[in-house]
């Protein structure tokens, strides 16, 4: 059995929630100041956002907390 990562849990929160508000990849991106592939990475569970000063934004964005991960 694959054992789920924090950056797996992310991915899926944040996708989730991404395609629940109806932004693309690219138009959330655009609102957040970073890439489309960037998001893709995050969203495969590669990475997961390294500067903790956009979490505010994401969240946002998104209208989710990612902080009881």
């Amino acid at each position: 059995m694959k054992q789920v990562s924090l950056k797996d849990e992310f991915g899926k929160k944040f996708r989730e929630s991404r395609e629940e508000k109806g932004y693309s990849r690219a138009a959330l991106g655009l609102r957040l100041g970073i890439s489309p592939k960037t998001i893709q990475s995050w969203e495969m569970g590669r990475t997961f956002p390294e500067n903790l000063s956009l979490t505010p934004a994401i969240e946002a964005e998104l209208g989710v907390s990612f902080a009881q991960m």
